[in-house]
């Protein structure tokens, strides 16, 4: 994972799912299921990210504690993907219960609890979260950003609250050590660092890198995001015409990973270059995520929740939630509709 080669991670990882299940164990398989989940949110499978940190939680029934905090972060992380902040918030809470029973645990949580200080306007509380990441990495002698790269979050913070100098060293710092380790997501998410503290026409050059880089990596979010980046830059270099081709596609991946806040930013971005992006799919059958539409099938054959929840290995306030959700994307109001707006044609954009 941390050497990049996701999909070979997420092979391991869904054999360490697939074991535990067959023996039976349910620690095995929460440990199992929190790693993979990490590996897919590193993929950018937002929606697979979060069924497998609802799977890991379960575990928690069982006397699961092992990665219970960082499995908590991680749930919150998907939703801050799709702008659910409350919800985010809320899972903050449940991660600082459980956060000082490991190391990791505790340096995820703060990590998380710092891009929520940035999100809710607050650069000083995400500051002070970042630098305390890092004390505790290099007491850890994890110096690496492939592990965490809590440096570009700190230069972040450092620039909104006007130290422009200190937030350069940090995102230099980040790049430099990137580079030695030569992986090319972190290298790329250095990179838009660098590129996010420069005016818009110097912003292109270290932009332009990031995405030869990431052509490469299988950090697709990362990819989208510095799709969508390297076109919002253009825009504002006054390069309207050149902007719109990254946005679309940056749209379109952002999209594919379930990341709505990034197809937000990159539609609107898009419509400012004077495109017109195609309307995203927020409703109807093509809005379901993989979890939402096994389960609502499920549940339009017949299946009690409790039945749908033993079929796909989660609790059944999971498939209550995942039901919620695919109810209010069909625009119906319980189970009974299932049936008939799971034959709908998809919507046309």
């Amino acid at each position: 994972m941390l050497a990049g080669d996701l999909p070979a991670a997420d092979d391991a990882l869904t054999a360490a799912v697939e074991q535990a299940r067959e023996r039976g164990s349910a620690l095995g398989l929460a440990t199992a299921s929190h790693f993979r989940g990490v590996a897919s949110m590193r993929r950018g499978r937002v929606a697979s990210a979060a069924a497998d940190a609802e799977t890991a939680i379960a575990g928690e029934r069982y006397g699961w504690r092992l990665t219970l905090s960082a499995a908590h972060t991680l749930l919150s992380e998907t939703m801050l993907q799709t702008g659910d902040l409350p919800a985010a918030r809320h899972q903050l809470e449940l991660a600082a219960r459980h956060a000082d029973l490991d190391s990791a645990g505790r340096i995820s949580h703060l990590a998380a609890r710092a891009r929520l200080h940035l999100i809710a306007g607050r650069p000083d509380d995400g500051l002070t979260a970042f630098l305390d990441c890092g004390e505790r990495l290099a007491a850890l002698e994890a110096a690496n950003p492939a592990v965490l790269a809590w440096r570009s979050g700190a230069a972040r913070a450092m620039a909104e609250l006007g130290d422009a100098g200190g937030a350069r060293r940090m995102a230099e710092e980040e790049l430099a050590l990137a580079r030695a380790f030569r992986s090319p997501g972190p290298i790329g998410r250095a990179l838009r660092t660098v590129a996010s503290l420069e005016p818009p026409r110097r912003a292109v050059e270290p932009l332009e890198e990031a995405m030869a880089q990431l052509a490469t990596s299988h950090e697709a979010l990362e990819r989208a995001g510095a799709l969508v980046d390297l076109g919002a830059a253009l825009r504002r270099a006054r390069r309207p015409r050149d902007a719109r081709e990254p946005l679309r596609l940056g749209l379109d991946l952002a999209e594919r990973c379930g990341s709505t806040v990034l197809a937000a930013r990159a539609k609107g971005e898009a419509t400012a270059a004077g495109a017109r992006p195609r309307r995203s799919a927020l409703h109807g059958l093509e809005a379901l995520t993989p979890r939402e539409l096994q389960a609502a099938r499920l549940a339009g054959e017949g299946h009690s929740n409790r039945e749908i929840a033993r079929e796909l290995y989660v609790t059944v306030k999971t498939v209550e939630w995942h039901l919620k959700h695919a109810y209010g994307k069909l625009g119906i109001s319980s189970r009974r509709e299932l049936p008939r707006a799971l034959s709908r044609p998809p919507a046309r954009g």
